[in-house]
């Protein structure tokens, strides 16, 4: 299987080593860490959850069959580095995506362009996929638009299901999916 990933204007490749600096550029980053799951934690330093990260994402890669790719995000043009994707393979069948950028690269059209290369990697390499999922934070809008903007649609939003952040504050979680009919039909017709 081809490693890297190409769109129109980015490469996905996996995570190595080297990565370690864009990961702790996103940890250091509150706004943008106040809406990952399981980044920002109370007691948790930027350090440990950069590093955290890079184990687990280089641990799943070694596992066979892979269940989990997690695919650091660059520009295509110029090799730089500006966040990650993610497609992971769940027991109940579906597929979840997921993707973080850095705030400069935010607005651009590359969370739609690096979350549609894994939901057609997700249908394409899990034929029995039948569902793509992803999840956010209900306060998370460029996130939710983004899924939109990739034809999924609102399917449940569960009260206080975000961990608490050490403010008390339990966030929604909303959930949104794409049938793989409904995905089939949007390439059929050129779209997403």
């Amino acid at each position: 299987m081809n490693e890297t990933i190409q769109t129109e204007r980015l490469l996905l490749r996996p995570f190595e080593e080297g990565d370690y600096p864009l990961l702790l550029k996103i940890a250091r980053d509150p706004d943008t860490v106040k809406y990952l799951y399981y980044w920002g934690l109370p007691g948790v330093t930027p350090e440990k959850d950069a590093s955290r990260f890079l184990h687990h994402a280089l641990a799943e890669r070694q596992k066979q069959p892979v269940t989990l790719f997690e695919y650091c995000v660059l520009l295509k043009e110029t090799g730089q580095p500006i966040g990650e994707v993610s497609a992971e393979k769940y027991e109940n069948g579906d597929a979840g995506i997921g993707w973080i950028l850095l705030p400069e690269f935010r607005g651009r059209g590359y969370a739609v362009e690096a979350g549609r290369a894994m939901m057609d990697f997700s249908f394409t390499h899990w034929q029995e996929t039948q569902r793509a999922v992803a999840y956010c934070d209900t306060r998370n809008g460029p996130s939710r638009r983004v899924m939109e903007r990739l034809g999924m649609g609102l399917a449940d939003i569960e009260k206080g299901a975000r961990p608490d952040k050490g403010d008390g504050f339990r966030g929604d979680e909303a959930t949104y999916v794409l049938s793989r009919v409904d995905w089939v039909r949007r390439k059929k017709s050129g779209g997403a």
